[in-house]
């Protein structure tokens, strides 16, 4: 998967809140993601409504925060403010208790404890922004009282770039 797009939010609220983002993410080729050892992999090529420009209104993921199999190659797929975007996922926004927050995308669930749990990111992104942004990439297990187990954060620029991010603590039920 490749990060196609984060915008920031404009609003008269700006200025008392952080600043948000909406991102998009394309499809890797399929080529790549055949030629590896890739453990999980998607090109959300079926979410085929909407366009880039024109994301669906309608979120694709559930009330629960699933997203149904038949819009992706691999189930297991999850988040919030998901929207069909012509071929790539759309991440918007949620409505939240503390107002409007950023949608998210997690991965199914994949054994990542192999190699002492050390494991490869890989993806393509850019920033509309000129000064670039910040992607937060999180390893977690929703089924423990104390889910977030590791992130990082990464500087992505305005030019599309191929990111390789190292992550540890890879446990049996990873989600990113």
């Amino acid at each position: 998967m490749k990060i196609k797009k984060i915008e920031q939010l404009k609003s008269a609220r700006e200025m008392f809140f952080p600043k948000r983002y909406r991102a998009v993410i394309m499809p890797e080729a399929s080529q790549q993601a055949n030629e590896g050892t890739a453990i999980i992999w998607e090109d959300f090529a079926k979410f085929s409504e909407g366009s880039e420009t024109s994301p669906t209104p309608a979120e694709v993921n559930d009330q629960m925060g699933l997203i149904p199999s038949q819009y992706t190659q691999m189930p297991g797929w999850g988040g919030a403010g998901i929207h069909q975007s012509g071929g790539s996922a759309y991440i918007g926004f949620i409505k939240s208790p503390y107002g409007e927050d950023t949608g998210f995308i997690t991965t199914p669930p994949a054994d990542l404890s192999g190699n002492s749990g050390t494991y490869t990111i890989r993806f393509r992104a850019r920033s509309v922004l000129t000064e670039g942004d910040e992607l937060l990439i999180s390893n977690f297990d929703p089924e423990s009282s104390t889910p977030y187990i590791s992130s990082t954060a990464i500087v992505i620029t305005n030019e599309w770039t191929e990111y390789t991010v190292e992550m540890n603590q890879g446990i049996e039920k990873s989600r990113l």
